[in-house]
């Protein structure tokens, strides 16, 4: 595994989602640390993981919420970075040169990195107001504690509200536009 990679945990907060977790899993490589945290308790998704040593599961056994969802596997994230990834979404192996490249552009001076398919030239890396959600990079060094996401948000627009009190304290978020990910 590249040395950059080490710098990441994947943090995957699904919800009945056996269906496609094994897919999204797939498309990453094998030796990064992953965690998925399973908001329905749904035990079944453990068929679908196992065997995979670089795999954390947090069973929940009460559904607070994705933004919750995404600081129970913050708390447990030990990485310079965490890569939040919704479980239908998957990725190109390329793409993670390309983020690579973007981080090392930035010199590491952003809090969110986004990941889209938007209709910008692609491959190109623009500051940012919002990102969308089921992919994006958190620098956790720019981050004071790891309860990130405001749980009141119980599925929509926790990003939204994320990148909007990011913004007042005068951070940086930046969206890379590439087609190497496919959403669901």
């Amino acid at each position: 595994m590249s040395s950059f990679l080490k710098k990441f945990t994947f943090i995957i907060v699904t919800y009945k989602s056996k269906n496609v977790i094994e897919k999204c899993i797939n498309c990453l490589p094998k030796e990064v640390k992953i965690i998925i945290v399973e908001n329905s308790n749904d035990k079944k998704i453990l068929l679908k993981i196992k065997n995979k040593k670089n795999i954390k599961l947090v069973l929940n056994k009460s559904n607070k919420g994705y933004g919750a969802g995404n600081n129970i596997g913050l708390k447990l994230t030990n990485t310079p970075y965490a890569f939040i990834l919704n479980p239908d979404t998957f990725i190109k192996k390329i793409l993670f040169t390309k983020i690579e490249n973007s981080i090392k552009k930035l010199s590491n001076d952003f809090w969110i990195l986004g990941l889209d398919n938007i209709t910008r030239k692609k491959n190109s890396l623009v500051r940012s107001e919002t990102v969308n959600g089921h992919a994006m990079i958190l620098n956790l060094k720019k981050f004071k504690n790891k309860k990130i996401f405001d749980e009141n948000y119980f599925l929509y627009n926790e990003e939204i509200d994320l990148c909007l009190k990011i913004k007042k304290k005068g951070g940086k978020i930046y969206s890379l536009d590439t087609n190497d990910l496919k959403h669901l």
